[in-house]
């Protein structure tokens, strides 16, 4: 299992579009956050750029949800924030074979993507779409004159419990693992990544991953491989 912007069932909606492609890098951004909430691209900005720069209760203000939805929302920042810390350790330790840690050429890195997003408008409902072409919609709504990216319209009314599960158990092992990495305990990406699956899986399902040796990653699940269901 692979941590990708599609894993099968377990990165739904949003999750799957912060991990698009965006020229910035994974170099975390330190600015404060101007929150602005008054047309639906600043909202969906200061949506992903709070994830970006792991200020869950800022992007919680710019989102519309209850209960698990909002689970959601912190787990994904938490999760984003383990993995630009993974990637940037990786990528001195290993280069560009750090990218592999996420889709293809993906980053983690939208909010970039947004500056000159078309927005389609009907009522207090709206679509902002980034440039780049890959599809990628984002829901918003507008509640008491604010607008907000609409979670339960991301994940279509989907059971989003293993999903929050799965983005919570990345959030914990992604920083432990990028501080690993850093020490020099991983030999290649290849290993990191394994070990990332590992880590995960037992999180998830625990007794369902044994560790490996260092330097043995056969004794791992295979990289791609899914949780048992």
């Amino acid at each position: 299992m692979r941590v990708t912007a599609w894993t099968t069932g377990a990165w739904l909606g949003l999750t799957a579009v912060l991990l698009c492609a965006a020229a910035g890098g994974c170099k975390r951004e330190e600015a404060k956050i101007e929150v602005d909430l008054t047309t639906p691209r600043s909202a969906a900005m200061v949506f992903t750029r709070a994830i970006e720069n792991g200020d869950p209760e800022t992007a919680k203000s710019a989102a519309y949800g209850a209960g698990l939805e909002i689970e959601w929302v912190e787990a994904m920042t938490r999760a984003m924030t383990g993995m630009r810390q993974l990637v940037t350790a990786s990528q001195a330790k290993f280069g560009a074979e750090a990218q592999s840690l996420v889709a293809g050429k993906q980053t983690l890195q939208l909010s970039g993507a947004l500056t000159d997003a078309e927005v389609q408008m009907t009522g207090d409902r709206a679509t902002v779409i980034p440039t780049g072409g890959d599809g990628t919609k984002i829901p918003m709504k507008r509640i008491d004159g604010n607008w907000k990216i609409d979670v339960g319209m991301l994940t279509r009314g989907q059971d989003i419990t293993m999903v929050v599960k799965q983005l919570r158990a990345v959030g914990e092992a992604a920083p432990t693992l990028a501080k690993d990495v850093e020490a020099g305990k991983y030999k290649t990406i290849r290993d990191v990544r394994v070990e990332i699956t590992r880590l995960v899986v037992e999180s998830m399902y625990p007794g369902a991953a044994t560790r490996p040796a260092v330097g043995e990653p056969s004794a791992a699940p295979p990289a791609d491989s899914q949780p048992p269901s």
